[in-house]
């Protein structure tokens, strides 16, 4: 027993506490530590950055603007590189009305980031975000010239990159919008602001879901969008008006490619026109096709109107929706079908909204270059699709209090997005002499919380 005991001892004594199991735990983790430990510091890094650059935004938001400049500025000494930090202290600093060290701060980011695009150490499209905050620090600072030459040098350095054919359609979207946005605003190279709006109409009538409507004009299909918003938003008396109007423009065009296709028939029946490779004119084959595509967006338009009278219980208004129906159908198509081809709420709030921005960029060129009547059109249709595409917004936001508090920092854009557009429209007014409705205009300004005459809202 004795021995066996002190058998037992020795195998102990020979067995130390960190073999086994135990010890290799124990330096898996010291190694893990080790690995980790600079991830994990840099991770901590970072949190302690984003709490401060927080803190210093809450205390500029709270009255203490010197105390949050101060600490932003210190941490953008501390992180030459990051971008956020650098965002948030330019705009801090023109929303003190210090716009020369905001374009000196933006400045000195955008020729950081064109040496490591020049160096290969960074990706063309970090020039993007970076020569906008740069433009919109130097527009502040009264440079628009220079905020345009900033840009227009971007869009070169990603189209000579090879870049800009493979971007989303949303960013260069937004991209080629604020060139001419700031062009026009400039009154500078307004041919070249009108040609990047026409590539984007034309771009952007392909990327709207509307099946076979592949050629509709985009006008047409916001207003098409729009009248579908309104529909929720119980605002279809602005959107038939402008249904009206698109379809006594469709039916005038019809009627007259009808016009048309009867001599160039008779033509082709004494032998004066060549024939395509199927056999018919081509002169006639293409007044055909043109047709068809007119037939289709008159289909649509009157689907749509039918669809926005359905709920309207006086008689000759179900009348009109009744005929509305019977009237696509005599051009070949079902009036449920073609709605079915429609985008969603959703998207036709987005729709909306994105083509409310073009239509503003596109009658500011405009009415820069005094096509008034023209510009008129453009304004009022961004209008009236911002104001029932936000009224949809917040409608839906106010079912849900909590995503309206998340969404706080969008409304207040969407509120600055909705002034300017106000603002666009009553300077056409004034153009035009209507200074009644440019008097609404600039009031619906006021109610939003800035001035015509704010510098800020540029």
């Amino acid at each position: 027993m004795v021995e066996g005991m002190q058998s037992s001892l020795q195998v102990r004594e020979e067995r130390p506490f960190w073999s086994g199991r135990f010890a290799t735990m124990i330096m898996l983790l010291v190694f893990a530590s080790v690995a980790l430990a600079p991830l994990l510091i840099s991770r901590g890094r970072e949190e302690v950055l984003l709490w401060r650059t927080a803190s210093a935004l809450s205390q500029f938001d709270s009255g203490q603007r010197e105390t949050g400049l101060e600490t932003l500025r210190s941490l953008a000494a501390l992180q030459p590189n990051n971008f956020q930090v650098q965002q948030r202290l330019v705009e801090c600093l023109i929303d003190s009305g210090l716009y020369g060290q905001a374009a000196e701060v933006a400045g000195a980011m955008h020729s950081m980031v064109v040496g490591q695009v020049r160096e290969d150490q960074a990706h063309p499209l970090n020039l993007r975000p970076a020569s906008s905050l740069y433009a919109r620090s130097l527009v502040a600072a009264g440079r628009r010239g220079k905020a345009l030459a900033v840009l227009q040098q971007t869009r070169d350095t990603l189209k000579n990159s090879g870049t800009l054919e493979k971007l989303d359609f949303r960013y260069l979207l937004e991209m080629s919008n604020e060139i001419a946005y700031h062009a026009a605003l400039a009154g500078e190279q307004l041919d070249l602001a009108r040609a990047l709006m026409e590539e984007l109409f034309v771009t952007r009538q392909a990327k709207i879901p509307f099946g076979k409507a592949d050629g509709i004009v985009m006008e047409r299909q916001i207003i098409i969008c729009t009248a579908l918003v309104s529909i929720e938003t119980g605002d279809q008396a602005k959107t038939v008006e402008l249904l009206d109007r698109e379809i006594d423009l469709a039916l005038d065009t019809a009627a007259e490619v009808r016009r048309s296709l009867l001599p160039n028939y008779w033509r082709w029946m004494a032998g004066y026109l060549g024939v395509d490779q199927k056999g018919e004119p081509a002169p006639l084959a293409s007044m055909r096709r043109t047709l068809a595509s007119i037939h289709f967006e008159l289909g649509l338009l009157l689907s749509v109107r039918s669809l926005a009278l359905a709920g309207d219980p006086r008689l000759e208004t179900l009348d009109q929706c009744i005929r509305d129906r019977f009237q696509t159908a005599d051009l070949g198509y079902d009036s449920d079908a073609l709605l079915k081809m429609l985008p969603d709420l959703r998207q036709c709030v987005a729709e909306s909204l994105d083509g409310a921005m073009l239509l503003d960029t596109a009658g500011l060129v405009r009415l820069k270059q005094g096509n008034l009547e023209r510009a008129m059109q453009s304004l009022d249709l961004a209008c009236i699709a911002n104001d029932i595409a936000v009224k949809a917004i917040d409608g839906r936001l106010g079912e849900n209090p909590q995503e309206m508090n998340e969404s706080a920092v969008a409304k207040k854009l969407r509120d600055k997005m909705t002034a300017v557009l106000h603002l666009h429209r009553g300077q056409c007014h004034q153009a035009l002499g209507n200074e009644g409705p440019a008097v609404a205009d600039f009031g619906e300004v006021r109610k939003l919380g800035f001035e015509p005459d704010d510098p800020d809202l540029f």
